[in-house]
């Protein structure tokens, strides 16, 4: 992982912690950006952002709008898990 990728992962992690309890994890493989969500009461969120480098130089990609648009889908997955 580059450094670029690491401090980017690192941000969005940070910035996720704040809204959504469980455990985040985000990292860059392979020009994807993976987040996982997972808590005891539900299985495993994941949420990929593909062509990572090619957004990131085009400046198409930032924390605060990820993390808004991961958090809105997250609660999504949660709502639908509890009202079926």
């Amino acid at each position: 992982m580059r450094d670029y990728e690491y401090l980017f992962s690192i941000a969005l992690r940070d910035k996720l912690k704040e809204s959504i309890k469980g455990r985040v994890f985000c990292k860059v493989e392979n020009d994807y950006l993976y987040i996982s969500v997972q808590t005891k009461e539900l299985d495993r969120y994941e949420y990929k952002i593909y062509n990572f480098a090619e957004k990131l130089i085009y400046g198409r990609l930032v924390v605060d709008e990820i993390a808004a648009n991961v958090v809105k889908n997250y609660k999504r997955y949660v709502m639908a898990y509890f009202t079926y």
